[in-house]
């Protein structure tokens, strides 16, 4: 795993979790009141969000907040990425046509290159042994 994924399932867990907390704060407010004040609240809140469409405005609005939600998630990850680079060495570089060219890491005497056979190999007529 790279530490960039590793900086980004973190960033994601951090942010869950303090997403989880405030929503487990919220419950408890709510269930402390008692359950007609949370039906009062949930009415006036319909009638203030739910019944009347909202206007455009309100919807760029909230895409703006979404897109600021993506950059503290992105701000996390980065800080993460940076203190992560100082503990976890960087991988080295992955060259695809190693293996082609023959530079495997391993010991070169141990690799046998096969002969190469020439046309008039392959078109001589072969022997039948009776």
């Amino acid at each position: 795993m790279t530490r960039n994924f590793i900086s980004r399932i973190v960033a994601m867990a951090v942010m869950g979790i303090l997403l989880g907390l405030y929503a487990h704060h919220d419950f408890v407010r709510c269930n402390a009141r008692g359950r007609d004040a949370f039906l009062a609240y949930q009415s006036m809140r319909f009638e203030r969000y739910m019944a009347n469409p909202r206007p455009i405005v309100l919807m760029v609005l909230s895409s703006i907040i979404g897109v600021f939600f993506f950059c503290i998630y992105e701000i996390i990850a980065l800080a993460i990425s940076a203190l992560l680079k100082s503990s976890m060495p960087d991988p080295p570089p992955i060259n695809r046509f190693d293996n082609y060219l023959g530079r495997t890491g391993r010991d070169q005497s141990s690799l046998t290159i096969p002969k190469r056979r020439s046309c008039d190999e392959n078109l001589s007529p072969q022997p039948q042994a009776s």
